[in-house]
């Protein structure tokens, strides 16, 4: 499934990724993924990254949802949200 919340634009060398999902933003693996890709394409670019959410709001955060049910996919998506910030 493509949540296509994380859009990617390039102007001047000057990536911006901006993070949208219509509610509150938050990290799901998915979005995760999402912005990683926007990462790889921002450093093929050779670009200078933005992250940036809509107007309103950034992040919520980790989504809650995944992290009630726990497990691996739990595990996963705070591996990924933690390595974001090295």
């Amino acid at each position: 499934m493509t949540t296509e919340s994380v859009r990617y634009s390039l102007q001047n060398q000057v990536a911006t990724i901006r993070i949208d999902d219509g509610k509150r933003n938050a990290l799901s693996p998915e979005v995760l993924r999402e912005i990683y890709q926007a990462l790889d394409r921002a450093e093929s670019d050779r670009a200078t990254v933005i992250l940036t959410g809509r107007e309103s709001v950034f992040s919520a955060g980790f989504d809650l949802h995944v992290m009630k049910r726990g497990g691996i996919n739990a595990l996963r998506m705070l591996r990924a949200g933690y390595a974001l910030t090295v």
